[in-house]
């Protein structure tokens, strides 16, 4: 099975790899869930958070939607102090890919 085959099966994907096609950037989604809302990316930080953790969360979006053809609709921030969530659209895969 595909990666979205065995979303579609199990509702969640742990530790999945991403990788850039042309570039040296390699990455592990912590968790790609499957809701009737649609795909949401998590990642869990244990640390102070950072902006450029955003920028991560897209660019694991980005991968995914590359992979699978199937756009996250919102990506989600877990740290020792909460949540955060964003949206997720076209607009950002455009803003990752250049």
């Amino acid at each position: 099975f595909n990666a979205l085959e065995r979303l579609q099966r199990r509702g969640m994907l742990a530790e999945h790899p991403v990788r850039h096609p042309n570039l040296p950037i390699r990455g592990v989604i912590d968790l790609v869930v499957r809701s009737p809302d649609g795909t949401k990316i998590v990642d869990f930080k244990t640390g102070a958070l950072k902006p450029e953790y955003r920028n991560q969360l897209e660019l694991y979006a980005t991968r995914w939607f590359r992979e699978t053809d199937d756009l996250p609709m919102a990506l989600e921030m877990s740290h020792t102090e909460g949540m955060e969530r964003f949206h997720f659209d076209r607009t950002g895969v455009e803003r990752v890919d250049g």
